[in-house]
């Protein structure tokens, strides 16, 4: 497999490739077979390390980073661990040590982080400390993705075949409008295309996304 033979060669060899290896991933992340979707986040996390000072290989991951955020709660559990696995790897090649270590490591042992992490019952507790960062006004480090993260989530809240990923996509967005800077927003981020969007979700035949569109219309309250 390319993973197999992205272990063993130069990554000279693979820089080349990198964006295009990428280009043809993004589609698997969201493939309908488990196993393919499992291997996908497996190969992203992989690639990581032949990405160093790549800014096409940087913007790669800022794409795809909604995707990386809504399925750390996965359909499937093994998918779920394995996305956890690569947005741990896509923070420590970003540097960003704040997130890797106040967020995605709770504990010293993958495991046991991990299970602190993944599954339906600790996404909105990660999500309470992950957005507020990724939004940080002091810093700003992401905000020139900000754009882009909400775009994504967007298109999983209209068109994600499971409620679990539409549910997510709901949450982090919503979450992301409330803790964003104002002024930005204002004059930066489309919030009342992600507004009308939740909307819409309060009439979801899921259940589940019901009542995740119910948190979210809370976290948007005062926007």
């Amino acid at each position: 497999s390319l993973i197999k033979v992205l272990g063993v060669i130069d990554a000279s060899t693979v820089s080349a490739s990198l964006i295009n290896i990428c280009f043809r991933t993004r589609p698997f992340l969201d493939s309908q077979d488990a196993d393919i979707r499992f291997e996908a986040f497996r190969l992203f996390g992989k690639l990581c390390k032949f990405g160093e000072n790549n800014h096409n290989f940087v913007e790669q991951v800022h794409k795809n980073m909604t995707t990386f955020v809504c399925h750390v709660n996965d359909v499937n559990e093994e998918v779920s661990r394995e996305c956890y696995r690569t947005l741990v790897t896509v923070f420590e090649y970003l540097k960003d040590s704040r997130i890797v270590e106040e967020v995605l490591t709770p504990s010293d042992s993958f495991e046991s982080s991990c299970s602190q992490i993944t599954g339906k019952t600790n996404y909105n507790s990660m999500l309470l400390k992950f957005v507020p960062i990724l939004t940080d006004a002091n810093e700003q480090r992401y905000y020139e993705h900000l754009t882009l993260y909400l775009q994504a989530a967007v298109t999983y809240m209209n068109t994600s075949r499971w409620g679990e990923i539409r549910g997510n996509a709901v949450l982090f967005s919503a979450k992301l409008v409330q803790c964003v800077d104002p002024s930005f927003a204002k004059t930066h981020l489309n919030c009342n295309v992600v507004i009308d969007t939740v909307m819409k979700l309060l009439q979801s035949k899921s259940a589940r996304v019901r009542r995740r569109t119910a948190k979210a219309l809370s976290y948007l309250s005062n926007c």
